[in-house]
């Protein structure tokens, strides 16, 4: 079966990311409720806070059909 890069590197993420936690679920999830508490607003709106690392592609990739 061929690899899927994109599979791999979200595994690769969750793996990085449970070892962040001391492998532990139960961490990750105390984590992520309080990163939660920490950016919702008033009126119960999640607001994440602004990542100044963050891309965004300028324009949209092209994606071919079978029909082009």
């Amino acid at each position: 079966m061929r690899e899927d890069p994109i599979v791999a590197e979200v595994r690769k993420a969750r793996e990085e990311i449970f070892k962040e936690h001391g492998c532990s679920l139960e961490a990750y999830i105390k984590d992520l409720q309080k990163t939660q508490a920490e950016h919702t607003t008033e009126d119960g709106r999640y607001m994440p806070p602004h990542d100044a690392n963050l891309k965004v592609a300028e324009e949209p990739p092209e994606y071919k059909t079978g029909n082009d």
